[in-house]
């Protein structure tokens, strides 16, 4: 028996479902180090409103720190050591561990995405847009980066259409 997917989680799918924002999650992840989980969940919690500050948003952090670099980490890395089949076994059999490891590594960023979902983490309510804004800004602050970084621009874009679209 299957369980259904968590409010976090598909908020999560349908943001991440556009290629721009993939490219920029994915931008932000290789550039900045960013966890793309915790820009998803300052962005869920937008979504209901919820204004977290630098704070909060280093509270989120560290409590997947460990999951996320003795786990996901691991696997994503290991799953990229196989994109270009550099090993003597057939680059069918590889691909297929690649998969493998792939489906893995969602999983594993799934279950993060539950344990950030569960967390009581502390907010100030205000309206969704001001509240996307503001923590964007925070994660920038927490990454130590520019608030006006491009890709944090497109996840504000997109989570304003998002929002404007009625999703």
């Amino acid at each position: 028996m299957t369980t259904p997917p968590h409010p976090f989680w598909k908020h999560s799918l349908r943001f991440y479902s556009d290629p721009e924002t993939q490219a920029a999650c994915l931008d932000l992840q290789h550039r900045l180090g960013a966890d793309v989980n915790i820009a998803l969940y300052a962005l869920y919690r937008a979504s209901k409103g919820d204004q977290l500050n630098v704070d909060s948003l280093r509270q989120a952090d560290q409590a997947v720190a460990s999951w996320r670099d003795d786990v996901v980490r691991p696997l994503r890395q290991l799953r990229r050591e196989l994109r270009p089949h550099p090993h003597p076994i057939s680059a069918a059999d590889q691909s297929r561990i690649r998969d493998g490891i792939k489906k893995l590594e969602l999983e594993a960023e799934r279950i993060q995405q539950y344990y950030l979902e569960g967390l009581v983490i502390s907010a100030t309510a205000t309206s969704k847009n001001q509240a996307a804004r503001t923590n964007l800004v925070a994660y920038a602050t927490y990454l130590e980066t520019d608030p006006s970084d491009p890709a944090l621009a497109t996840l504000l874009n997109r989570f304003e259409a998002l929002h404007q679209s009625g999703s």
